[in-house]
């Protein structure tokens, strides 16, 4: 009768062992397989795939940890996709680890995720510049109301839906002041932005490779913006997903035939709240649909 193996002895075994140094009882073994072998003229194949089925199971143990050790080291640090990478920090002490569980008061923090219904959505946003950096660590709530189902949301301050690229695609997205605009949109180079919304909004008009409309007043969540239009230069000398249009690794349009629209609003305080939405084609009902989206935002 033989008894199963069990895994987590292996490990365990594995650990207190080393990775270096097999067990007495492993070396003796293998010396034993070895002593016997050199006296056979042939090998047996059913025996040798038995020898070679143990020490290959010892391995994948083995790999087993290591690549439970290296996992865990990932888990530790760093940032989700598309953000800039994240300084570096001292690991918590053994003794001090932090909770893997939410307050109610952090959840409620949350950028809604998936697929969205019409109506009401409740929205929690760090204000972050579109090229990465700064961030107003400062959160703000905020409500806006979605005229029809159909809308996702993404990455924190992001809402689409439709098709790519088609005549029902748009992308949404909800962020902070724009502290740089591009120069050359397809090196990234840049020029600052100002300070003020209409600082923001003049400054956008002055992308190269794009046409822009003049500042506009708005009127966001009752409070005072500007809006600028802006369209795309057929012949861009770079690719769309390339053409940066806040500096390198900013925001790029969705097609040659988007419309972006880019609505500042004075939030008081130093703060700016940017609407920035891009329709892959001219849509006269995508483009009310968005308009009522923002017309919709109160803050909290």
């Amino acid at each position: 009768m033989t008894t199963p193996r069990d895994p987590d002895r292996i490990i365990r075994a594995f650990l207190d062992e080393g990775l270096t140094d097999l067990p007495d009882r492993t070396y003796d073994a293998v010396r034993s397989e070895i002593d016997r072998t050199r006296q056979r003229v042939a090998i047996d194949p059913g025996r040798l795939f038995d020898i070679m089925n143990t020490y290959l199971k010892l391995g994948i143990a083995a790999a087993a940890v290591v690549v439970i050790a290296i996992v865990g080291i990932n888990l530790v640090g760093g940032r989700g996709i598309g953000g800039p990478a994240a300084t570096p920090t001292p690991s918590p002490s053994p003794s001090v680890l932090p909770s893997t569980t939410s307050s109610p008061s952090t959840a409620a923090l949350a950028w809604p995720r998936g697929s969205l219904a019409s109506g009401p959505v409740s929205a929690n946003l760090t204000l972050c510049d579109p090229h990465g950096t700064p961030c107003d660590k400062r959160r703000l709530a905020f409500t806006f109301d979605l005229p029809t189902s159909g809308w996702s949301a993404d990455f924190d301050g992001v809402i689409f839906r439709g098709t790519f690229p088609s005549a029902d695609g748009a992308w949404v997205w909800m962020m902070g002041a724009i502290h740089s605009v591009s120069t050359d949109p397809c090196t990234g180079v840049t020029m600052p932005a100002g300070s003020s919304i209409v600082d923001m909004a003049t400054a956008v008009t002055k992308i190269p490779g794009t046409d822009a409309s003049e500042p506009t007043d708005v009127s966001i969540g009752g409070r005072p913006g500007k809006e600028v239009v802006l369209t795309l230069h057929p012949d861009i000398p770079c690719a769309i997903d390339k053409f940066w249009l806040f500096g390198d690794g900013s925001l790029y349009p969705n097609t040659l035939q988007s419309i972006i629209k880019v609505r500042f609003v004075d939030l008081g305080g130093g703060r700016t709240f940017t609407f920035y939405s891009d329709q892959d084609q001219p849509n006269d009902a995508l483009d009310r649909e968005i308009q009522q989206i923002a017309d919709s935002i109160k803050f909290e």
